[in-house]
């Protein structure tokens, strides 16, 4: 009863966004004063790019005299929540209005936000200077609707004469993405041609393309009982019995299928060539969506008959991926997902209570052993964030040069490392440059490793993580062996790129059908897991999911994704 409150709010929250959106249409963004007349007046998706040829002024500090102020909408990480109300208290932060002479305000969504605070803001007609946010991805027609609604400007002028380092770094990313069959401006542009994702994320060579989440196992438990690494689902059924029988509490922790951590890759579910609950490519570039595949009901018939062995527990239904970590690191589970950061605080937590406590990363399940899987996301340079100028920014100009200033290279340095000062001792440096987290960074006696890191080093602020340093964070045997072991034959050619868009009409229909079908699929899939509905009806639920617009949802998304092709 709790899931079906939470999904009818979510499809409250969509509808009002989608009726918000046509009153801002109408005028909720007024004309922006001062230096806005440098991108035109009107700031809808189509554009023509005119600066495309303009040649870059130089980004220089300061860029304003201290009487400036900028209001962001950005998300605050949790563990620095717990130390200040707003990134204003940042001490990087202070650091970048020092530099800058920009002061900064901050509009934080609610700690667990579902994207109700964001949608109140949009609905409110008050808009900050900037965002920085993925919520735009899923705004009716994507960043360009935004801009046609006048919630958003077509900074694409801007960007070519005042962000020289942004544009660098396009330009240093675009062999290494055509290197992972992708184009960079094709995955930087909207369908209408915006730049769309100007100050995304990008990765460097260390961490691009790795597959971030995936399944771990006790190494000691293996050890112990004479076991080999599991790799098809019968080794995993196999495996997942001795240590049942052995008295593992549960063997195999999973979270919820909403996490987007489960989601993004698939585990189990990839073994049968399906997604959890998403649109998903055949070998042909072709549309489906998993629900209403053949191959579904094996990933149910799979997930019943571990349920029933009491491989997995009911409790899996509401438990967060941090929930699921806890079970691993205490004893309680043999067999869980996490990210490979995760892996030093495993095994820290664990050794406390198990001197004998080890991790080992496992290939992902397949059906036999030679199978390739194509579901598991990679992690990619131009992610789902981006830097946004609102339609009612006053001072556009510096705002796009704030953010092209996060692309310097000192400022990455800055947001990566922290201060590294007398207050903020945060790391050291030798005399080559290479730097290395201090005592007071990694051995806080007030707060862990990871609440360090939010606290003296700024993530919101880092447009590409630093090489250097993502070694460090991956240096020990362990974080190599369990990425080698997902990449194992798994990548993701039939995943959907996270940078296709639909237009508005397109995105008010797919929301609809989608929430109808995820209404009555979420919790049906849950009852045959655990038995509550026979899987002979399964038949029956493809056909209500197709009833439910299933079909119609294919063709729109194959629409979106012919266009994404075109560009």
């Amino acid at each position: 009863m709790k899931r079906k409150w939470k999904r009818s709010l979510s499809a409250i929250v969509v509808a009002m966004l989608l009726l918000s959106t046509a009153a801002c249409s109408s005028g909720s963004g007024g004309t922006s004063s001062g230096s806005t007349a440098a991108s035109g007046e009107e700031s809808g998706a189509d554009t023509s790019q005119s600066g495309e040829n303009t040649e870059p002024q130089e980004n220089t500090l300061p860029i304003s005299d201290g009487s400036l102020t900028l209001k962001i909408y950005c998300p605050i990480d949790d563990n620095a929540r717990q130390h200040m109300t707003d990134l204003s208290q940042h001490s990087v932060v202070k650091e970048i209005m020092e530099q800058t002479g920009i002061n900064l305000e901050f509009i934080h969504p609610p700690a667990g936000d579902d994207g109700t605070y964001f949608n109140t803001t949009i609905a409110s007609g008050e808009y900050p200077d900037l965002f920085y946010c993925s919520n735009f991805n899923n705004y009716p027609g994507g960043p360009e609707g935004a801009m046609s609604d006048k919630i958003l400007m077509n900074i694409d002028d801007l960007i070519y004469q005042y962000a020289p380092n942004f544009l660098a770094m396009v330009d240093n990313e675009r062999e290494a993405v055509a290197e992972m069959g992708g184009n960079i401006d094709t995955w930087i542009r909207g369908d209408g041609g915006a730049i769309t994702k100007f100050g995304t994320m990008f990765l460097p060579e260390f961490v691009n393309g790795r597959i971030h989440n995936g399944f771990v196992v006790r190494k000691d438990l293996l050890e112990k009982y004479n076991l080999e690494s599991p790799v098809t689902i019968e080794d995993y059924t196999n495996v997942m019995q001795v240590f049942k029988d052995n008295g593992i509490e549960v063997p195999l922790a999973l979270c919820t299928f909403s996490e987007t951590q489960f989601t993004n890759v698939n585990p189990i579910a990839s073994a049968f060539g399906v997604s959890i609950n998403e649109f998903q490519l055949d070998e042909n570039g072709k549309v489906e969506y998993s629900r209403t595949m053949d191959e579904y009901k094996d990933f149910l018939t799979c997930m019943n008959e571990w349920a029933e062995a009491g491989f997995i527990d009911r409790d899996f239904i509401s438990r967060s991926m941090a929930d699921t970590n806890k079970l691993f690191y205490n004893g309680r589970a043999a067999i869980t997902i996490f990210h490979n950061a995760s892996t030093k605080q495993a095994l820290s937590v664990g050794q406390l209570e198990d001197p004998n406590y080890d991790v080992a990363g496992l290939v992902y399940p397949r059906v036999n052993e030679e199978d390739d899987l194509h579901l598991s996301r990679q992690a990619l340079s131009v992610n789902s964030f981006a830097w946004y100028v609102s339609y009612t920014c006053k001072n556009p100009v510096e705002a796009v040069r704030f953010v092209d200033y996060l692309h310097m290279e000192d400022t990455q340095l800055l947001t990566a490392w922290g201060l590294g000062n007398d207050e903020y001792p945060t790391f050291t440096e030798d005399s080559e440059g290479n730097r290395v987290f201090t005592d007071f960074m990694q051995n806080n006696p007030d707060m862990d490793y990871t609440t360090a890191r939010a606290v003296y080093t700024c993530g919101t602020f880092q447009v590409k993580y630093d090489d250097s340093m993502e070694r460090q964070q991956y240096n020990l045997p362990q974080n190599l062996q369990v990425w080698e072991a997902w990449a194992t034959k798994n990548d993701n050619k039939q995943q959907i790129p996270s940078v296709v868009t639909m237009t508005v009409d397109e995105s008010k229909e797919f929301t609809e059908i989608k929430t109808r079908m995820d209404n009555y699929a979420d919790e049906m899939v849950y009852k045959f897991i655990f038995g509550e509905e026979s899987l002979d009806k399964f038949d029956e639920f493809v056909a209500q999911l197709n009833e439910l617009g299933a079909e119609r949802a294919i063709e729109i998304k194959q629409a979106a994704y012919d266009r994404y092709l075109a560009r």
